[in-house]
């Protein structure tokens, strides 16, 4: 388990591989709120209850990462690969998920309010989306 500081202090050393990283913080809430993540390898990591309110992940790796209950209001999220991620309720409001790859990706009861799809929408990319009582 790493905590949110550790794995923010390795990032900015230019560290950008954490594939099956188990993120742990107070009451197993993580603060990355407003984190510059871009780039970033999290393929199949826990990041349960993280916020990621007004991050920065374009270009991200977050394939079959698990971010059920996730806070990702206003987050940038361009070109991010979501696919086989577990966003189970996950809070996307706002999110910019321009260009995002979303195959397979679980956002039951996920809120996308105000999120932009643009580009997934139209090229066809959230085929095989479960998006079970999800707000769009």
């Amino acid at each position: 388990m790493l905590q949110a500081s550790e794995l923010l202090q390795r990032y900015t050393t230019g560290e950008r591989e954490f594939n099956g990283l188990t993120l742990a913080g107070p009451e197993r809430k993580v603060n990355l709120r407003g984190a510059q993540l871009t780039d970033i390898q999290f393929r199949g990591a826990a990041l349960w209850m993280v916020d990621l309110s007004g991050a920065n992940l374009s270009g991200a790796n977050l394939r079959d990462t698990t971010l059920i209950s996730a806070e990702m209001v206003e987050a940038i999220l361009v070109e991010v690969v979501l696919s086989g991620a577990d966003l189970t309720a996950a809070n996307l409001q706002g999110a910019d998920l321009t260009r995002a790859k979303l195959w397979g990706a679980n956002l039951r009861r996920a809120v996308l309010v105000q999120s932009k799809l643009r580009e997934p929408v139209y090229r066809g990319l959230i085929s095989g989306l479960r998006i079970w009582r999800t707000v769009i």
